[in-house]
């Protein structure tokens, strides 16, 4: 399931020392670097938000062995 890279700029999280940033709140699964740092947000399988894909329940894989990140999806109705 493709999603697009957000573009944030170096500058929005500047305290952020970590190799990988896993972020939530917005419920809508991202995938980007922000310098050095991996951000990604999972989405949510319990409140989707994105009005285009209102039905869509989302997760994220991390791959340790690469530090690669996938966003993954199914379709179930909302509650």
């Amino acid at each position: 399931m493709p999603y697009r890279m957000a573009k944030i700029p170096n500058d929005q999280l500047p305290e952020a020392k970590a190799d990988v940033l896993i972020v939530g709140h917005t419920h809508r699964p991202m995938i980007t670097w922000v310098g050095n740092t991996l951000l990604v947000n999972p989405g949510s399988l319990g409140q989707p938000r994105d009005p285009k894909k209102s039905t869509i329940r989302t997760y994220a894989i991390l791959d340790t062995s690469n530090w690669e990140a996938t966003i993954h999806g199914f379709e179930q109705a909302r509650d």
